[in-house]
């Protein structure tokens, strides 16, 4: 218990290419001068950095993308475009908890599309006026229909065991490939097992929340998985809500992290495949929220070093990284200046590790001008908050 946890690099290529940032200035332009349909493919291009659409699209009258091994399907006319993606199949006699669960999605998940019965199959659409389609509504439509049509459709299969028309569109990885991330997945879950039950028979139960946090983000880095494991990782994040209050938080941490450390190979297996998404699910990691994202982490860190627990400033700087690469793109050198600093602060005395974690963070902040140093002329500050605003996209 003298030693920081071990640092991995990624196991398995996300396969996400990141959103086309410059196309956006086009997307807004056309948008503003009421060329919906411009703004339209501009949006696909904006989405998906390999697309390069033009005005012949709009000929084409439809469009098929993929999302993974999942075809959305898009048509227009001259007044409105219409969108539609099979989920999952539909029999007779489905089990009411199954259906009861599709209304909550529709209700209280899904922005914009609505789930239907359509024959033989469960089906997302959505239609709308041309003229009421701006840039905003149809990110969110392509989010209901692409991430987290991924999420529902997997969680149905999982829950319900009802079946996909899209999974024999999937590649899964080697077997080479995860016989390797399986060993791997093991040694990731014996540390934190080993760290959960040194903590908590020594009542740290902060740190155990921490290094039940580092564990599920670092499965998320090191893996990426899809399907069944990530399921599991998202219910196991939505457990982690203080609002519940802390004693039931804190027995959940325990019974999720059995339930993950203890998958079936079988399921781990059928977590991974080889497939691009047309949208990916990481935003765009912007100047300011780089800053917000550390500033908090920071200060709380800072506060856990006054009190010299080491301990929860490394776990909690640790977390605030993996969180970082995994919600966000980010630019090449931060990339590799975070993954040095994980890799520096990997299997040290916990001292070391909070040490070189905090002051990395913290020199890399200055340096890029985003912890305040000196008076800014109002003029200058100006014109980098509308330089801001106007790179913002959501």
């Amino acid at each position: 218990m003298e030693k920081s946890p071990l640092h991995h690099q990624p196991y398995f290529d996300r396969s996400e290419k990141e959103f086309n940032n410059p196309v956006w200035d086009l997307v807004r332009k056309a948008h503003d001068e009421k060329k919906t349909k411009t703004a339209f493919y501009q949006s696909l291009n904006y989405i998906n950095s390999e697309s390069h659409y033009n005005e012949s699209l709009l000929e084409a009258k439809s469009l098929r993308v993929m999302q993974g091994g999942r075809p959305v399907d898009l048509t227009w006319d001259d007044n409105k475009i219409y969108f539609q993606t099979n989920l999952l199949n539909y029999k007779d006699g489905m089990e009411l908890a199954s259906l009861r669960k599709l209304s909550e999605f529709s209700f209280f998940d899904l922005k914009l599309a609505q789930l239907k019965i359509k024959g033989d199959k469960i089906i997302l659409r959505f239609e709308d006026q041309w003229d009421a389609l701006d840039p905003y509504k149809f990110f969110d439509v392509m989010e209901d229909f692409c991430n987290f049509g991924d999420f529902l459709e997997s969680y149905m299969v999982k829950k319900f065991k009802i079946e996909s028309p899209n999974q024999s569109a999937r590649t899964p990885e080697s077997e080479k490939r995860i016989e390797a991330a399986w060993v791997l997945f093991q040694e990731l879950s014996n540390e934190t097992k080993h760290y959960l039950n040194e903590f908590e028979k020594k009542r740290c139960r902060d740190t155990c929340v921490e290094v039940f946090w580092n564990y599920l983000q670092k499965i998320d880095y090191i893996f990426s998985p899809r399907g069944y494991l990530k399921l599991e990782l998202k219910s196991a994040y939505t457990d982690l809500n203080p609002n519940t209050g802390f004693e039931t938080m804190y027995a959940k941490i325990f019974t999720n992290f059995k339930k993950i450390s203890e998958i079936s190979k079988e399921n781990f297996q059928i977590s991974f495949y080889k497939e691009r998404s047309f949208m990916p699910t990481r935003r765009v990691a912007y100047v300011e929220r780089t800053k917000l994202h550390f500033d908090d982490y920071l200060k709380n860190a800072f506060q856990y070093r006054n009190k010299q627990d080491y301990i929860l400033s490394s776990l909690y700087l640790n977390t605030a990284i993996y969180t970082y690469l995994n919600r966000y793109f980010c630019e090449p050198e931060l990339a590799t200046y975070l993954k040095n600093l994980l890799a520096r602060a990997s299997g040290v005395s916990w001292k070391t590790a909070s040490e070189r974690l905090y002051t990395g963070l913290e020199r890399y902040l200055i340096n890029q001008n985003l912890i305040y140093q000196e008076s800014v002329n109002i003029e200058s500050a100006l014109n980098i908050v509308i330089g801001w605003f106007k790179r913002i996209v959501r």
